[in-house]
């Protein structure tokens, strides 16, 4: 089977409707990325199939939790965004959904305004006005009241640990809104120590979901925080606190 009638067959596992317009966009996507790598760091994962696998498969995996939750004006933001995963795959599918892309790296911010220009030169009907792409610290975005406590969803496949995605992620959810975090198999131990941070923040472990991606190799665990409380304007600290003391 070649790689495109395997992301086809696996996107159809997962539950979407694959159109030949969502293949065309992924095909940009990988391309465009592809050509990118070789001036800016975007990712390690440059084999086709591996690409679908680790970066598109799983992206769009996130189905199952979106699709409980989806609302009309539905906001999503990642912070840590990189070269746009998980967000823009699913945006790939759900293209009425509103996201924000966050990263303190301007450099991986430019391939993603790039590909979109590129998109939308391709795809005139898309509308690249519902993707936000924002340079900026979480910690200093947080603080601005467009942003924060604006968001349904926060989605993150950060390597931080979850104390400090908690504390980074929870201030730009509403209340009764939902943090993603997707992790490796293995998160008990990084889920009991967001314990005492969740509670400080307004947050709330409603959800583990550990599973296979389809017939990959790769194993998942989703954590699922939801916000019951505003959160403490002290929340999140200055900028690298979260990171460098944890609270646990």
């Amino acid at each position: 089977m070649n790689e495109k009638d395997y992301l086809i067959e696996n996107i159809k596992k997962l539950g979407y409707e694959c159109k030949d317009s969502n293949i065309e966009l992924i095909e940009l996507f990988y391309d465009e990325l592809i050509e990118w790598n070789k001036k800016v760091n975007l990712t390690r994962i440059t084999d086709e199939k591996d690409f679908i696998d680790k970066h598109i498969l799983d992206s769009l995996s996130c189905k199952k939790v979106i699709d409980k939750i989806l609302k009309d004006d539905f906001k999503v933001i990642d912070i840590g965004t990189g070269a746009g995963f998980p967000l823009l795959p699913l945006w790939f599918f759900y293209s009425d959904i509103q996201i924000t892309l966050v990263d303190s790296v301007n450099k991986k911010l430019d391939f993603i305004r790039h590909f979109l220009k590129v998109a939308k030169e391709k795809f005139e009907t898309l509308d690249i006005s519902k993707v936000k792409v924002i340079h900026s610290r979480a910690e200093d975005l947080a603080l601005d009241k467009e942003h924060r406590e604006k968001y349904d969803l926060i989605v993150s496949r950060a390597l931080s640990k979850l104390p400090s995605l908690v504390e980074l992620a929870m201030p730009f959810i509403k209340i009764g809104g939902l943090f993603l975090a997707m992790k490796i198999y293995d998160v008990e131990e990084e889920a009991q120590g967001a314990e005492k941070i969740n509670r400080l923040i307004g947050g709330d472990i409603l959800e583990i979901d550990k599973f296979q991606l389809l017939d990959t190799e790769l194993m998942r665990s989703f954590v699922m925080i939801t916000k019951k409380l505003k959160t403490n304007r002290n929340f999140p600290r200055k900028a690298g606190l979260a990171q460098k003391a944890p609270i646990v």
